[in-house]
Parts: C-alpha cells; sequence; structure tokens
C-alpha cells in the first residue's frame, strides 16, 4: 500500500511540475502553414502552395467548398505563392510567412510545434 501511495505521488508531482493546474495534456499541433481566406470559396476549390526551389507544390483539394482553413503540414518556407483555384478562376498571391512556437500544453510541457498562418484575398 505504502509503495502505491508513493508513486501516486511522485506521479502527481511529476505532472504538477508542467503547468498551473498541475496536469500535462497529449494536446498535439503541427509544424506547417495554415492558408485562411478573407471571403471563403464557394464550391469545389484546390489550394497550392508553391515553394521556390521545390520541384512541385503541395497540393490540397476541397471537394465540397467547406475545408476552410487549409493546412499544409511541414511547409516551413520564408517565402510561398498561394494559389487558389475554383469554377470561377485562378488567384496567386505571395506571402512572407512569419513562423511563431506553439505550446497546446504549455511551455512547461514541451511540444513546441511551428506554424504561420496567411490569409488569401479571394472573392467567394
Amino acid at each position: 500500500m505504502r509503495l502505491r501511495t508513493a508513486l501516486y505521488a511522485f506521479a502527481a508531482a511529476t505532472l504538477a511540475a508542467c503547468n498551473p493546474v498541475g496536469v500535462c495534456t497529449v494536446i498535439g499541433c503541427f509544424d506547417g502553414l495554415i492558408v485562411r481566406f478573407a471571403s471563403q470559396p464557394t464550391g469545389a476549390f484546390r489550394v497550392e502552395a508553391i515553394v521556390p526551389g521545390e520541384a512541385a507544390p503541395h497540393v490540397f483539394d476541397c471537394p465540397s467548398g467547406t475545408c476552410v482553413p487549409v493546412m499544409f503540414e511541414n511547409v516551413m518556407a520564408s517565402r510561398v505563392t498561394i494559389r487558389v483555384t475554383t469554377a470561377a478562376g485562378t488567384r496567386s498571391q505571395e506571402f512572407t510567412p512569419k513562423y511563431e512556437a506553439e505550446y497546446p500544453n504549455g511551455r512547461r510541457c514541451g511540444a513546441a510545434c511551428r506554424n504561420a498562418t496567411v490569409t488569401m484575398q479571394f472573392p467567394g
């Protein structure tokens, strides 16, 4: 019984060191680029993240027009061109993303991710 109590006390002390309420969660995050829209595209659309020096764009297809925001995991470029294609046409916009560290479990729990959000000026 004493061993069990000691183990519980050790676990509680370890978890308490991670954040003010005492529990580190397993909330995840990702490294990459998030694309938002000033005006959401209607219908199906395609978003391409074109990174200078890469052979092919990163592509995200949305069949319904409800796939926002668009996330490109592991895209960490200092410059990127976002190209959006809908039935109404295509529009491109260049960005210089500013990546910031995110700590979804609190700084003391680790698990830092770096991501940036850009907003595409695309008519709906």
